[in-house]
């Protein structure tokens, strides 16, 4: 509550899984599956997340 008005809050969150030594993979595609993931989760409404590997 604030200034006496009740307001809500969502997120929609997009994680990406990265795992060191499993496979050489630049942070530019961690960022870019999170992103992908974040779009899925958007799609599913609120309060989503998404998770990619």
């Amino acid at each position: 509550m604030y200034n006496d008005k009740e307001y809500s809050v969502t997120s929609s969150i997009g994680i990406s899984v990265y795992s060191p030594g499993e496979y050489k993979t630049d942070i530019k595609d961690i960022i870019k599956k999170a992103d992908q993931a974040l779009y899925i989760a958007k799609e599913k409404g609120k309060n989503a997340y998404q998770i990619s590997t």
